[in-house]
């Protein structure tokens, strides 16, 4: 399972976690977490650390940091 949220995006991180949670309160044992930091070149717009995203990470599987750009 990948839950993604925009490091730029506050509200998108604070989801990942009520998400994370639910997973874990409903979903099988087995079900593996990817966590996925989007948008990690807008670098001074980032309103989530790079610390916060590894502490959630800990929790998880793993966790990536990626921007998808289009047009490069």
């Amino acid at each position: 399972l990948l839950l993604v949220f925009d490091v730029s995006n506050r509200t998108s991180f604070e989801n990942v976690r009520s998400w994370l949670s639910q997973v874990r309160e409903y979903g099988k044992e087995s079900v593996r977490v990817t966590l996925v930091g989007n948008k990690c070149d807008l670098g001074s717009a980032r309103t989530v650390k790079s610390d916060e995203a590894r502490q959630l990470a800990s929790v998880t599987t793993c966790f990536h940091r990626l921007n998808i750009a289009f047009g490069l």
